[in-house]
């Protein structure tokens, strides 16, 4: 470790909840929940500037994801408890300057509700990629920032845990999905669970399935994997692309945070 950048507080450089870290050029943007604010710090853990988020809040609203698209222009992804969003913000002031999808309690495209809604940034602040899970199944959209106009679209379902594929009890949609971009592909992720371990509470559950699906940014599938997880493994945040490799937390695997490195060879 170099060195720790920001601690807890309310002065500059300090936080109360930190939930989503993204990175672009030398700065670091994070978003405070605590504060509803996004934090951005030098190279050196200095703070530059801390930006409220206009749409962040109202109404029972909270972030879910949170892109760096470039040097003024953030992409976050919001929801609440009839509502998603995927929207483009001022990275200075923080201000609303235009959605990219919205979705009340109905699917992007499909039948079936909104649980949950992500997005990330093509390396070089090129094009936000949004999914969405509606029911059991999972959406990506590839939109380009300027237009809005769709680059790919995909619609799949979702492997389910035994239980619920054998019509055992039901569970309303999965409980974590996310998208992280990479050089040259997409790494979309849902995790189900088993509803005998269901108790509303990620941290408790002993059981889930993981879909994983990397696609190029033309839309083309490179890889699709199902892994039924019993220790927590991919539950925790997507975490980060180096390349075309992604390392990603499992909280839950051993008494002690592992981190797993996934290499994902386009074609």
């Amino acid at each position: 470790m170099r060195r720790k950048l920001g601690r807890c507080g309310d002065g500059p450089g300090e936080f109360r909840m930190i939930r989503i870290i993204d990175a672009f050029g030398d700065s670091l943007f994070v978003y405070d929940q605590g504060h509803g604010a996004v934090v951005v710090l030098d190279e050196t853990g200095h703070e530059t500037r801390r930006v409220p988020l206009e749409i962040v809040g109202g109404r029972g609203v909270t972030l879910s994801h949170l892109a760096v698209l470039d040097d003024s222009t953030l992409v976050i992804a919001t929801e609440s408890v009839d509502h998603a969003s995927v929207a483009l913000v001022d990275s200075r002031t923080g201000a609303f300057r235009r959605s990219l999808v919205e979705a009340p309690l109905i699917a992007l495209r499909s039948d079936g509700w909104i649980r949950h809604m992500a997005a990330c940034v093509e390396p070089n602040g090129r094009s936000p990629t949004i999914v969405a899970t509606s029911e059991w199944a999972l959406e990506g959209v590839g939109l380009v920032s300027d237009t809005g106009e769709e680059r790919f679209h995909f619609l799949t379902s979702l492997d389910l845990p035994p239980t619920l594929a054998s019509g055992g009890a039901w569970v309303p949609g999965p409980a974590r999905i996310d998208v992280a971009c990479g050089r040259s592909l997409a790494l979309f992720r849902a995790v189900t669970v088993d509803p005998d371990d269901f108790t509303g509470n990620m941290a408790d559950i002993r059981a889930s399935s993981v879909t994983l699906e990397a696609r190029a940014y033309d839309g083309a599938l490179l890889m699709r994997r199902s892994i039924m997880d019993t220790s927590s493994v991919l539950r925790a945040p997507m975490g980060a692309f180096r390349g075309d490799t992604v390392f990603l937390l499992a909280e839950r695997v051993r008494p002690y945070p592992v981190v797993s490195e996934i290499v994902l060879r386009p074609r």
